[in-house]
C-alpha cells in the first residue's frame, strides 16, 4: 500500500509541476488570464513541498530528531546547504536501540526526571 501511495504522490507531483511550468510559459508570453493563476499556485505548492521534503521524510521514518530537522528545514531550507544537510540527516540509518529505547533518543529535556 505504501508503494502505491508513493507512486500516486509522485505522479501528482509531476502533474502539478507540469501545470506550473505551463503556466509560467503562458505568463511570460503575455497571457494574464484567470487560468494562469491556479497553475502558478500549483507550482508554488510543488516548490513548498520540495522545500519541506526532508521534514516529510523524517516524519515518515519516525526519526527521533524530526522536530529539529523540521526547524533546520524551516530556517535554512531555502539555502542549498541547509536543505541538503536536513535531507542527509533525515535519511541516515537509525540505530535499532536508539529507536526502541526512548531514553536513548537525543530529544532535549528540561533536566533530570523527578520521581
Amino acid at each position: 500500500m505504501r508503494s502505491f501511495l508513493s507512486v500516486l504522490s509522485t505522479l501528482l507531483l509531476i502533474a502539478l509541476l507540469a501545470a506550473g511550468v505551463y503556466a509560467l510559459d503562458l505568463y511570460r508570453h503575455g497571457h494574464n488570464d484567470a487560468a494562469v493563476w491556479p497553475a502558478l499556485a500549483a507550482l508554488a505548492a510543488v516548490v513548498l513541498w520540495l522545500t519541506f521534503l526532508p521534514a516529510f521524510i523524517a516524519s515518515w521514518r519516525e526519526h527521533p530528531n524530526c522536530g529539529a530537522i523540521f526547524l533546520l528545514t524551516l530556517f535554512l531550507g531555502w539555502t542549498l546547504l541547509g536543505w541538503v544537510a536536513a535531507l542527509v540527516w533525515a535519511c541516515i540509518r537509525l540505530r535499532a536501540d536508539a529507536v526502541s529505547n526512548p531514553a536513548m533518543r537525543s530529544e532535549p529535556s528540561l533536566g533530570p526526571p523527578y520521581y
